[in-house]
C-alpha cells in the first residue's frame, strides 16, 4: 500500500493539514463534519488515482511481449467518493488490434463512467426508492 501511495504523499499531507485548518475554523459541529467528509472524499480520489496508475506500470511488465506501448491517454470514472482522472497506456496488440491493457485486466467497459461499486449503490437506491414511493 505504501508504493502505492508514495505517488501522492505530498498531496496527502496536504490535505489533511487543510482539513486540520479547516477545523479550527469551523463554527458548528455540522460544519466539522463536512470538512472531514469532504477531506475523506479527496482522500479517495488520491489514492484510487495512484492505485490505477501504479497497477498500469506493473501491467507492463506482464503485457504479452507482442503488445506495443503507442502512448498513454486519461479516462475518467466515477466513484462514490468522487471522479477520479488517471493516465493509462494503450497498446497494439498484434497488426489491427488495440487496447488499454488496464481497461481490459480490471473488465472496465469502453465509455463506461460509473465504477461498478457506484453502479450497484445506485441500483440498491432506486430499490429503495421505488419500493418506498409505491407504498
Amino acid at each position: 500500500m505504501c508504493r502505492i501511495l508514495s505517488k501522492g504523499r505530498s498531496f496527502l499531507m496536504d490535505i489533511l493539514t487543510e482539513i486540520e485548518q479547516n477545523l479550527v475554523k469551523s463554527g458548528s459541529l455540522f460544519e466539522a463534519e463536512q470538512i472531514i467528509l469532504k477531506g475523506v472524499l479527496e482522500l479517495g480520489q488520491v489514492i484510487m488515482q495512484n492505485f490505477l496508475e501504479s497497477l498500469d506500470r506493473s501491467l507492463k511488465s506482464q503485457a504479452p511481449a507482442s503488445y506495443q506501448v503507442i502512448n498513454k491517454q486519461p479516462r475518467t470514472l466515477n466513484f462514490i467518493f468522487g471522479p477520479v482522472t488517471f493516465q493509462r497506456r494503450y497498446y497494439q496488440a498484434g497488426t489491427k488490434k488495440r487496447e488499454f491493457y488496464l481497461d481490459q485486466q480490471l473488465k472496465i467497459k469502453p465509455r463506461r463512467r460509473l465504477s461498478p461499486h457506484y453502479l450497484m449503490m445506485m441500483a440498491k437506491i432506486a430499490q429503495t426508492t421505488i419500493g418506498f414511493m409505491s407504498e
